[in-house]
């Protein structure tokens, strides 16, 4: 991560902030998502949804702000200025900018139609973001191309959980099928890996044998999260603790 702000990388990849990074771009980039789908219902919450997404938007820019070794010489400003279509950091800065603009808009400019399909295109890079980001570091077995599609569905997990607890009459037809899909895809994701190559399942035994237990416990959150559809601080708070933890993994050991 730090050579992408100008500074040769060290020997750590990422650091503790990091993790807080991929918890915050995950409610943010769901949360923006769940905000414009429930601007197009045209539902009362739509605003609030907005408000908070961009907050979360604003709070992981300033991470990312904090994580660079190079934060106070503005260096990875940079990313702002040019857009490279290989690049997942290019793809996240941007999408990450015009998500909290679109946000902020629609929150307080509701009747702007033509803003509502930006806002779903900008949210769902968000969450392709991480997984992108993941996916293009040669040489590290954890991080396949099946994070791609992992780290997207335990983002919006992330943010249908983060609404149920704290807004539990919303996203109720949304949560089991939401919950459902990324525990499933967090159960294949090992199956995957052990069907891969030797890199690939010497990665999995070694976060297995190191925290086995708390990724399984992680999937299983997911999982039972869905059970629970009419209890919705019960469901929302299992799949925040699984969605937190699958991702945090898979990020710390995949280094």
């Amino acid at each position: 991560m730090s050579g992408v702000y100008g500074v040769p990388p060290s020997g750590e990849v990422w650091h503790g902030l990091t993790l807080v990074h991929f918890f915050l771009v995950g409610l943010a980039g769901g949360s923006a998502f769940l905000a414009a789908l429930s601007r197009h219902r045209g539902e009362g919450t739509a605003r609030n949804l907005l408000l908070v997404a961009a907050l979360f938007v604003a709070l992981d820019l300033a991470v990312l702000w904090l994580e660079s070794p190079a934060r106070f010489r503005f260096t990875h400003l940079w990313l702002f200025a040019t857009f490279r279509p290989a690049s997942a950091i290019s793809w996240g800065a941007w999408g990450l900018a015009a998500t909290l603009v679109l946000a902020l808009a629609l929150a307080y400019k509701p009747q702007n139609r033509f803003l509502l399909p930006l806002l779903f295109l900008s949210s769902l890079v968000v969450l392709a973001y991480p997984g992108m980001l993941l996916s293009e570091n040669p040489g590290r077995p954890l991080w396949d191309g099946f994070v791609t599609g992992l780290m997207p569905l335990t983002g919006l997990a992330l943010a249908v959980a983060f609404w149920r607890v704290f807004l539990p009459g919303s996203l109720a037809r949304l949560a089991t099928p939401v919950f459902f899909t990324a525990g499933l895809a967090a159960l294949l994701y090992p199956w995957e890996l052990l069907h891969g190559d030797a890199g690939e399942r010497a990665a999995w035994a070694g976060l297995w044998q190191e925290a086995g237990l708390l990724y399984l416990a992680g999937t299983l959150a997911l999982v039972l999260a869905g059970l629970f559809p009419k209890r919705p601080g019960l469901s929302g708070g299992l799949a925040l603790l699984g969605s937190a933890l699958v991702r945090s993994l898979i990020v710390l050991f995949g280094q």
